[in-house]
């Protein structure tokens, strides 16, 4: 999908093991460490993620490495979900920030 009036581009695919895999990117005009740091706020982390009922870092296993837990809310005939995620955070010089993670679910 590419909305080029929005700037805004997603891709998906089917990884390796044929899991979806999603990315999307586009145009936010803010410094991304203060998005960083409104997605980790516990305060606003609703605000932007409607479905989530909690979420936790339950270790951390390195400099910018942590096992985090997410629980879903339950939506119509769908079960709450349980995510447990190895997850890895680097910001770049530019101020560029990637976070990576993975998981079993």
């Amino acid at each position: 999908m590419d909305h080029k009036k929005d700037r805004i581009k997603i891709e998906s695919k089917k990884s390796v093991r044929g899991n979806l895999i999603i990315r999307a990117e586009g145009p936010i005009e803010w410094p991304s460490i203060d998005i960083e740091r409104c997605k980790l706020n516990k305060g606003y982390q609703k605000d932007w993620d409607l479905n989530q009922d909690s979420s936790q870092n339950l270790r951390i296993i390195g400099a910018g490495a942590h096992i985090y837990h997410k629980k879903i809310k339950r939506k119509l005939v769908v079960a709450p979900r349980d995510f447990v995620a190895n997850v890895i955070t680097n910001q770049e010089p530019d101020g560029s920030i990637y976070m990576l993670g993975s998981t079993d679910n």
